[in-house]
């Protein structure tokens, strides 16, 4: 990958819905009711398991946003989010910047995962 010169954007996937389709059927406690791998997918992809969600539910909210995301970035490869910028480095733009698609409110900036990561730079600092 030396001469890739492709911009990466970076989400995470944090919405709390009831289309997060993954976390009941691999029994996870509704203790630790938050999203988990795969549950972004439920929001991109009909799911023979689960119905489409009412409009004006975070579920249906969920998914325009994520259709709309990939839908632009497959059109043009550009996420055509207002200041969502690539998180590659380039042009100072920090890795581990990206949007943060939440169920209540998205942001774009940091995140939460930098501070955690401050440390393995530390112990694994990158050669130039």
């Amino acid at each position: 990958m030396t001469n890739a010169n492709g911009r990466s954007w970076v989400y995470r996937y944090d919405a709390d819905s009831n289309n997060n389709c993954f976390s009941p059927r691999n029994n996870v406690p509704a203790i630790y009711r938050e999203p988990i791998h795969m549950d972004e997918l439920c929001h991109l992809f009909k799911t023979s398991f689960e119905d489409v969600p009412d409009e004006n539910t975070v579920g249906w909210r969920t998914i325009q946003l994520m259709v709309g995301i990939f839908t632009r970035f497959a059109a043009v490869g550009d996420p055509q989010v207002e200041m969502w910028v690539p998180s590659d480095g380039i042009g100072g733009n920090p890795p581990l910047t990206g949007y943060n698609i939440h169920d209540i409110n998205s942001t774009i900036g940091p995140l939460p995962e930098v501070n955690r990561m401050e440390v393995w730079d530390l112990i694994h600092p990158i050669s130039a």
